[in-house]
């Protein structure tokens, strides 16, 4: 502790820190900011978009393959230690159709679920933006199917709660091959999938109106399924796919709905660390010449320390603490400037969309600090900065007393 506070203390000037200290803290806070910022915006826009799929599609996507013959349900053709990993499960339908309101059309997703056990698996609550909650005994209007639409779309048409929405569908006929089926829908409410598209094109009602719309038989079904870890998702829709099931089901995790663009972030992160970690090594050039300056302004300090004994590896400590002093202040202010660069980010996001949703497709960002990750900065800008002290150290440590005595 003894040499600890000689270093700290030799960092004075007066009452302050040195000007190139202070110079050398601020450089290395700007660079540490500059990875805090790329770090948590590249894994908070990851998060974002892993918890939009799984609100919308659940861990687990079944489809139930065309060819299948077998009536079952899944939970009948699968293995006992598959199933007790699931921990709910909700079937659905799906159908393309066109939206006519007005002299406008424009091509729309239907997805339809069943209203008891569709928000054990999705969490289409949490996305409700004005109106009735999906599904719930409120919003059953017994004269017209009710449907949730995203905002986007509802921005398009000019939709509000409880207004009429004409979707149609084209029906396979025998005769004239396609058949174009208009129904009606009541608006129940307008919803924030997350997602720019998803608000562009998705629209929720529950399965049975679907059903009997678009025409579609059971072999239509398919499946989403909530399991105890969304992590393990797509090691568990592998073992599905391998399991008796994959003979009458397609399973799909979260992850491949997206597959290529975790991938491409996931190489990113690891690419975007190395390259802003040339700032920070930039930065620990100012602090090895602040301890440069501090061993030649302190010749005389360093020959009163050897005369009194001090060996030259306890000098050495010395510049190795004070630019690990300066190392970990900078890593701290950095840490500071770069967590408020990201919530003014967030603001910036909510009222000017500087993130583009139609390019990068979120609406919003949450913000999410990464404990490894500003780890990984601290090690990674602390070892730099003890690499940054040596040669200052070693030049320190060699200074005889005579010699230092000598400029007095």
């Amino acid at each position: 502790m003894f040499y600890f506070w000689v270093a700290l203390r030799t960092m004075y000037t007066g009452k302050s820190f040195s000007l190139t200290a202070i110079l050398s803290i601020i450089g290395l806070a700007l660079g540490v900011a500059c990875m805090v910022v790329s770090m948590v915006v590249l894994t908070s826009y990851l998060g974002t978009l892993k918890k939009t799929v799984i609100d919308i599609y659940g861990d687990i996507n079944l489809v139930r393959n065309i060819s299948a013959q077998n009536e079952k349900s899944f939970l009948e053709s699968m293995s006992p230690n598959l199933k007790k990993e699931v921990v709910a499960h909700t079937p659905f339908l799906n159908s393309s159709a066109i939206v006519v309101q007005k002299g406008k059309m424009s091509a729309v997703f239907v997805q339809g679920f069943e209203p008891e056990t569709v928000n054990k698996v999705l969490n289409l609550k949490g996305r409700l933006v004005k109106g009735e909650n999906p599904f719930s005994a409120e919003s059953i209007d017994q004269e017209h199917s009710s449907i949730w639409i995203g905002r986007r779309l509802a921005e398009q048409f000019g939709y509000k709660i409880n207004d009429t929405l004409n979707l149609v569908v084209p029906i396979d006929n025998s005769i004239d091959n396609f058949k174009p089926k208009l129904k009606k829908f009541i608006v129940k409410g307008i919803m924030s999938f997350g997602r720019y598209d998803y608000d562009l094109r998705y629209l929720v009602t529950d399965v049975e109106s679907l059903k009997s719309f678009a025409e579609l038989s059971d072999k239509n079904f398919g499946y989403r399924l909530k399991i105890k870890d969304s992590e393990m998702a797509s090691d568990y829709a592998l073992k599905l796919n391998q399991d008796t099931i994959s003979s009458d089901y397609w399973a799909s995790s979260w992850r491949s709905i997206n597959a290529n663009l975790f991938a491409a972030a996931d190489y990113e992160k690891i690419i975007i660390f190395f390259v802003l970690l040339i700032i920070i090594i930039v930065a620990c050039f100012n602090v090895s010449s602040t301890l440069f300056v501090n061993v030649l302004g302190q010749f005389r300090d360093i020959a009163v320390l050897k005369s009194m004994g001090v060996t030259a590896k306890n000098v050495k400590k010395i510049f190795i603490y004070q630019g690990l002093i300066i190392g970990f202040m900078g890593y701290i202010l950095g840490i500071i400037i770069g967590a408020a660069c990201c919530y003014l980010f967030v603001y910036a996001q909510k009222n000017w969309d500087v993130l583009n949703s139609e390019v990068y497709k979120l609406e919003d960002l949450v913000i999410t600090f990464n404990f490894v990750d500003i780890l990984a900065i601290g090690f990674a800008s602390m070892f730099i900065c003890f690499l940054a002290t040596l040669i200052p150290a070693i030049k320190g440590g060699k200074l005889t007393p005579m010699k230092g005595f000598r400029y007095e």
